[in-house]
């Protein structure tokens, strides 16, 4: 498979927490609670951008007022 220039395979558990916001922590028990599909070869573990996306789509909205 060849990589475009510009497309991202898969992103690092590191990278998905400084992209987001979330602690590396959170992202890591999200992969190990299954909530969050990653790939694993050898030591390194990808998440690929359509389950980044998928995850994310499956968080709770919120209502306006509610954010704190």
């Amino acid at each position: 498979m060849k990589q475009s220039k510009g497309m991202r395979i898969g992103y690092r558990p590191a990278e998905i927490a400084a992209g987001t916001g979330f602690s590396l922590r959170t992202i890591q028990r999200k992969i190990a609670d299954g909530e969050l599909v990653a790939h694993r070869c050898g030591k390194a573990i990808l998440v690929y951008p359509q389950d980044l996306d998928a995850w994310l789509d499956s968080l709770p909205t919120v209502v306006d007022g509610a954010a704190a």
